[in-house]
């Protein structure tokens, strides 16, 4: 892949010969109007499976999803001010070796 750079005076280095004059042309050649796709009959269709439509539906009940469980976040904070979470060490150390490893 090439790599261009573009200085101070709008010249494009790493260009050579007549790169540098098509790349003028397209510059200078005006926009296509936005149905000039239906004026020459193009379409584009885009075909979606069955399991990129579920994903996409997935994602989209995911990205509803609150980022904290307040519910779970007010009953762990319950019990740890009252004293009555008490996990075995055991647990503890075993669930935080998983995370390690």
């Amino acid at each position: 892949m090439s790599k261009f750079s573009i200085n101070n005076t709008n010249k494009i280095n790493g260009l050579q010969g007549t790169d540098n004059n098509r790349l003028e042309n397209l510059k200078n050649r005006p926009a296509a109007s936005p149905n000039a796709a239906a004026r020459t009959n193009e379409t584009d269709d885009l075909a979606v499976s069955e399991k990129a439509g579920e994903f996409a539906t997935l994602k989209s009940r995911v990205a509803t999803l609150p980022d904290i469980r307040r519910d779970l976040v007010s009953t762990f904070k319950s019990l740890i001010s009252t004293g009555r979470f008490n996990p075995p060490s055991t647990e503890v150390a075993g669930a935080m070796l998983a995370e390690e490893f």
